[in-house]
Formats: C-alpha cells, sequence, structure tokens
C-alpha cells in the first residue's frame, strides 16, 4: 500500500469514528475536532491532486464539504454562546444568548438531517482509494509536501502585516495568515521531517493565538448583527456596546502579540 492510500485511509477512518462515535453529543471539542480532520483530508487531497492532475474527486467529497461547513456553523455559534455567557451577569444580554441558542438547535437539526441521508464513508474513502491506486506519480507526492511547505514558509515570511494602518485590512491579512498557518501545521504532520523542531513550535503557538484572535473577531460581529436587529432598550443596546468594547480591547492585545510572532518568524 503506498504512502498516499495509506494517509488516505487513516483520515477517512478518523472521520469516520468521529461522526459515529457522538454525533449527538455536539460538543465543543468534537465539532472542533470534526473540522480539523475534514480540513486534513481536504488539504491532503489537494497534495495528491497536485502530484497527479488526472485526479477526479470533487464529485465523492462534496458531502464532506457540506458536512465541514454545518460543523463550522455549529461551532462558531457554540464559541459565541460560550463566550457571551461570561458577560451574561454583567450585562443584560440574554436576549441575545437565546436567540443564539434557538440558532444553534436549528443547526443542529440541520446537521442530524445531512448526516442521516449521507452516503456510507466508506463508499467515499474506496471511490477515492480506487482512483489513488491507478495513479503512477506516487514518487511525486513527498516532493510536492516538500514544496508546499518552502512556498508557505515563503509567504509568511512575505508578510506586510507590520505595515498596515488600516483596521479592516489587518483583519483580513490575519484572516489569511491563520488559513495559511493552518495548512503549514497539517503539511508537518504529514511530511514528519520537521529540520527545525524551534521552527515548528512557534509556528503551532502562533496557530493556537490567530484561532483565539479569530474567535473574538466573530463573536464582536454576532454582537453587532445584534444591536443592530433587535433595537428594542436602550439598555440592552448600551450592554452589548460593553461587550463589543471589552471584546475589542482582547482584540487589539492578540493582534499585538501575533504581529511579535510574526517578526519572531521571519528571524528564522
Amino acid at each position: 500500500m503506498s504512502l498516499k492510500t495509506t494517509l488516505i485511509k487513516n483520515q477517512f477512518h478518523i472521520i469516520e469514528s468521529i461522526l459515529q462515535e457522538k454525533k449527538q453529543d455536539f460538543k465543543v471539542d468534537n465539532i472542533h475536532e470534526l473540522r480539523v480532520e475534514l480540513k486534513k483530508l481536504n488539504l491532503l487531497l489537494s497534495i495528491i491532486k497536485d502530484s497527479d492532475k488526472r485526479l477526479k474527486y470533487k464529485k465523492q467529497l462534496n458531502h464532506l464539504k457540506q458536512l465541514f461547513k454545518q460543523a463550522g456553523k455549529i461551532r462558531e455559534l457554540q464559541l459565541v454562546i460560550q463566550q457571551l455567557n461570561f458577560w451574561k451577569d454583567k450585562y443584560s444580554i440574554s436576549t441575545l444568548i437565546s436567540i443564539k441558542n434557538i440558532e444553534l438547535k436549528q443547526a443542529k437539526l440541520a446537521f442530524i438531517k445531512m448526516n442521516k441521508v449521507s452516503i456510507h464513508y466508506k463508499n467515499i474513502e474506496q471511490e477515492v482509494i480506487s482512483k489513488l491506486e491507478e495513479s503512477k506519480n506516487r514518487n511525486e507526492f513527498l516532493q510536492k509536501i516538500k514544496s508546499k511547505i518552502n512556498n508557505a514558509f515563503k509567504k509568511m515570511k512575505a508578510s506586510h502585516l507590520n505595515k498596515i494602518k488600516k483596521d479592516q485590512a489587518k483583519e483580513v491579512e490575519l484572516h489569511g495568515l491563520r488559513i495559511n498557518a493552518k495548512k503549514l501545521v497539517n503539511y508537518f504532520k504529514f511530511f514528519n521531517e520537521v529540520e527545525n523542531e524551534n521552527q515548528t513550535d512557534k509556528l503551532v503557538e502562533l496557530n493556537n493565538q490567530l484561532g483565539e484572535w479569530h474567535d473574538l473577531v466573530v463573536m464582536k460581529y454576532h454582537v453587532l448583527e445584534y444591536i443592530q436587529n433587535n433595537p428594542k432598550t436602550k439598555k440592552q443596546t448600551v450592554d452589548a456596546a460593553c461587550v463589543i468594547w471589552e471584546n475589542q480591547k482582547k482584540i487589539n492585545a492578540f493582534e499585538m502579540l501575533i504581529l511579535d510572532k510574526i517578526y519572531a518568524m521571519k528571524q528564522l
């Protein structure tokens, strides 16, 4: 069995286990784990596809991509509710929490419905692997991972975030960096031949900080949406605005920390 096939089989096994084991619980960690593993599968297949342009698997993976998107809605709402509960006693935002809980319930029901009518994951796995076994360009796989690692590091070191002044531009750039950092961490996991462990540690730390920054940004926009769509009382509007203000201070602190870590990455 080739390295590509082994990696794919392992990845499908992990995803299937998560979906079958606790799909009714919908805990924050469960949903996060599912999304991480789906991202890794998609990334792995993109590397394989690059090493053999004849491989086509979009049809087989469409259902898994839909699961990823729906799981993302669930996770986002879970994190927003979790953060809002932190301020529940200090500010009168219980109405907002109730709205988000209703949205979360609807998202969970959609996920269950989608999962029940799905194709068996084993069938998707077998179709993908059968295409892999037909491929002749197996030797290019590791070289392709090496190439993607090098390119990802070049993009990260070429970042101009420390020169950006506009907040919106900074947010877009940081989100792009977050996506790139996640990919890079997974490339290393696939390749398993890290030349500089210190560099990898810094990358994982940066990736974690970017994740926490992103969660705060998402929560801020949910509260802003609430103020715009539910201007019921001055008290609720003021309290929601206070949550945004406190949240923005944390976001700013994270951004300074992230910029410091990007500078450290560039020195390596």
